[in-house]
């Protein structure tokens, strides 16, 4: 008899063990008094007639993942967060080379602890570190898990405690070991990149080759089309990028090549593109399929699948927090789940061809569509969760790109190099493999354009539709029985819910009530009107926040069904009015910028406007003189500047209404012109004044809320260091009975015209 082989069953009860840990440090991390409950819950379920073993093992790992993940932040995070605030001799490695402003690097405090963190390095002095370097010197310390007074995850999730700064003079010592050859090479593969390769497609090629991004979303506008065509993932090295690397190095499939040559090569990517945790995923899961033969197991996806998410927690619990891990991890779990079926009914459904050439091409087609319709599945909550949409023909993109993206992933290191040796020969191959790539991009634009490419789900009608749709697939799936799975019913019931669901959005944006809001972009401005299918917006912009004013505005309009404006006014170009107009032109249309000739640009805004306004094809209106601006019942007085000189004096007023709701706008004035105002317009009791200068102590002055007697006083305010709002000014804001809000406090404050 043969040697024992153990059954998938047998090794799947190590998947329950590390389900449970995974469980038990994100219960830790996202509410540590809940530490526990996975653990009991399992442990219920266990007491319960049925398979007791699975939710024993549950239970024993949710119990070691808590108490792992309370070790962890005892004895490793802890006596780094200690250091908050400090400023400390250190010596720090450089883990990966200098990017624009910032290294990341292994700190160690004398006497102290050791952790990573993120050097930010605004002047440059850093620019020629490399991985291995090391730095010695002072630094500032600050603990990474809050930005902009929020609680924030992103560093702790890719493993970075702490965020440091510069406090004195630094001094490097070049060189480096082998441990960072692999990080190295990855720099000289990026620097080759850009010197074979076209302008237009070196930035794309580098991101897939290597996952370094910081050229690719220069481009704006051609990053943004390949979010919304549902090919992000391409750009973000993952487990895609290991199954072409394992078939770029096994031209002869075979255990014994795939032991001897692509554990090395898949080892040595993943130390190249420096351990992403979708990288390490894939990683593991290739490493556990290889060996299960040689172990005598067989092998188990969902158990390799869960081992490696244990793993990553085990090392950095916090990891939980990375985006990029969320969404591998679903993308892997719709690709386990549904793909063999839905791969069955795509087959089942297209007419077997005679040639045999074309069924295997219509094969590989049908598991191509079938792996990227189980991952939208379940990551499509995840996408919309963090970024407010989802691309609808991202099967569609992916179809059509995929083998041209692996032949181009796949020649681009053999391009490298030959570019190393022969820059001549290779900027020949990269002129080939650049076709590739210009396809690529060229589908990504066709596809965005397109209408309802990109559906935005923050309504409350998307979310509805997401889980219906969801609902759909899982009844599809669960209740497949023996038979395969019938994918025609929960994909056409989707098509068909989706599109009334558009339908009932565009009807119910045409009979909005009419309506004013002070939208809640931290600190700055960003103002919408609303009314009878007509929209104006007044200022865009905001600093300090995690989402930009562009971003999060497009998403209130989308989420009313709004996609266009009929003209957005800039009272002036300051960061915290006008910095997101170029993200916000990428979202909605809109017919017409407002704004006053001779601004202040000390921020740089004027000529990125102007470039975006003239591709979305967008109207730059420049006030000299006094204007009505009416758009359906929003009619709107524009102030053209009554100072010169002084950048916030310098900026338009508007004064007008919605449908009868009066309102002030006088952006960053101070109290001088709001005197000169009151002097040479006629303004009169208002409804609404939106205070000045986020409640600036030099703005708002007691003439104007005398003369306005305002019903309601609203600031636009957010986190600063500014000492916004000041109590002085709070104080005049609310005299003569106005009641006060602040967007900080209260979020967007919305008005409505009395009956």
């Amino acid at each position: 008899m043969g040697r024992t082989q153990y059954s998938a069953l047998t090794i799947r009860k190590l998947a329950w063990l590390c389900g449970g840990f995974a469980a038990g440090t994100t219960a830790f991390l996202a509410m540590p008094e809940l530490r526990f409950v996975p653990a009991l819950a399992a442990a219920v379920l266990a007491i319960l007639p049925g398979r007791r073993l699975r939710f024993v093992l549950l239970a024993v790992g949710a119990l070691l993942g808590g108490v792992y993940a309370t070790a962890y932040e005892a004895l490793v995070a802890e006596p780094a967060f200690a250091l908050d605030g400090e400023t400390v001799c250190v010596s720090a490695v450089a883990s990966d080379r200098f990017r624009d402003y910032y290294v990341d690097v292994r700190i160690s405090v004398p006497d102290g602890a050791d952790f990573d963190a993120r050097l930010y390095d605004y002047d440059g002095l850093l620019a020629d570190v490399s991985a291995g370097d090391r730095i010695s010197g002072e630094l500032s310390l600050r603990r990474s898990d809050s930005r902009y007074g929020e609680s924030y995850m992103g560093y702790r999730g890719e493993g970075r405690l702490m965020l440091a700064y510069p406090a004195g003079e630094l001094s490097v010592e070049y060189g480096g070991g082998l441990r960072y050859l692999p990080r190295r090479l990855c720099a000289a593969i990026e620097d080759t990149v850009d010197i074979i390769f076209p302008p237009d497609t070196a930035p794309f090629e580098k991101a897939l080759l290597t996952g370094e991004k910081g050229d690719y979303y220069e481009n704006e506008a051609l990053s943004d089309a390949v979010a919304k065509a549902g090919l992000a993932h391409v750009i973000a090295v993952s487990g895609m990028h290991v199954s072409f690397v394992v078939g770029l190095v096994m031209a002869r499939p075979g255990r014994k090549s795939a032991l001897l040559l692509g554990v090395p090569v898949v080892l040595l990517f993943m130390m190249m593109t420096g351990l992403p945790h979708s990288v390490v995923r894939a990683g593991i899961m290739y490493f556990a399929l290889i060996s299960a033969p040689v172990l005598r197991r067989e092998s188990d996806p969902p158990t390799a699948l869960l081992a490696s998410l244990a793993l990553i927690l085990l090392l950095n619990p916090a990891a939980i927090f990375s985006v990029g891990l969320q969404l591998s991890y679903a993308a892997m779990a719709g690709i386990l789940i549904m793909s063999r079926s839905i791969e069955n009914a795509i087959v089942a459904a297209i007419p077997r061809p005679k040639h045999r050439a074309l069924r295997r091409a219509l094969q590989s087609a049908a598991g191509v569509a079938a792996m990227s319709i189980g991952a939208t599945v379940c990551t499509t909550p995840l996408v919309a969760w963090h970024f407010g949409y989802f691309s609808t023909y991202s099967v569609l993109t992916n179809l059509l790109t995929y083998f041209v993206i692996s032949a181009v992933f796949c020649l681009g290191y053999p391009a490298c190099a030959v570019g190393a040796l022969s820059p001549a020969l290779g900027e020949l191959m990269a002129a080939i493999i650049s076709v590739g790539v210009r396809y690529v991009l060229l589908v990504a634009t066709f596809v965005a354009g397109l209408p309802g490419s990109v559906i935005y789900t923050s309504s409350p009608v998307m979310k509805g539709w997401m889980l219906l749709a969801a609902l759909l697939f899982a009844a599809a799936w669960l209740g497949r029985g023996k038979r395969r799975m019938r994918l025609a019913v929960p994909l056409g019931l989707s098509v068909v819910t989706l599109c009334a669901s558009c339908m009932l959005l565009e009807y119910s944006s045409r009979r909005l009530a009419p309506q004013m809001t002070v939208l809640d972009v931290g600190q700055g401005q960003c103002i919408v009107m609303l009314a009878g299918g007509h929209s104006v917006m007044v200022d865009c912009g905001c600093r300090g926040e995690l989402t930009g004013a562009g971003e999060r505005a497009g998403a209130y309009l989308h989420s009313l069904g709004v996609d266009s404006l009929d003209a957005l006014i800039l009272t002036h170009l300051h960061d915290d009015h006008a910095n997101g107009v170029s993200e916000l032109l990428r979202l909605v249309d809109v017919a017409a910028i407002y704004l006053a000739p001779g601004l202040d640009d000390s921020d740089g805004l004027l000529d990125e406007i102007s470039s975006a306004a003239a591709e979305c094809g967008t109207e730059m209106v420049y006030i000299t003189q006094d204007s009505l601006l009416t758009a359906g019942e929003i009619e709107l007085a524009i102030f053209a500047p009554l100072s010169a000189g002084d950048a916030n004096e310098s900026g338009l007023i508007i004064h007008g209404g919605v449908a009868g709701l009066s309102v002030l706008i006088t952006g960053d004035v101070g109290a001088s012109t709001e005197r000169e105002l009151l002097e040479t317009k006629i303004i009169g009791e208002t409804d609404v004044l939106i205070v000045g200068h986020h409640g600036s102590s030099g703005s708002t002055c007691l003439e104007l809320m005398e003369e306005l007697r305002p019903e309601h006083s609203v600031v636009s305010v957010g986190y600063n260091s500014y000492g916004h709002p000041t109590q002085e000014a709070l104080e005049r804001a609310s005299s003569f009975g106005a009641q006060l809000w602040r967007t900080d406090m209260s979020g967007d404050i919305s008005f409505y015209p009395a009956a």
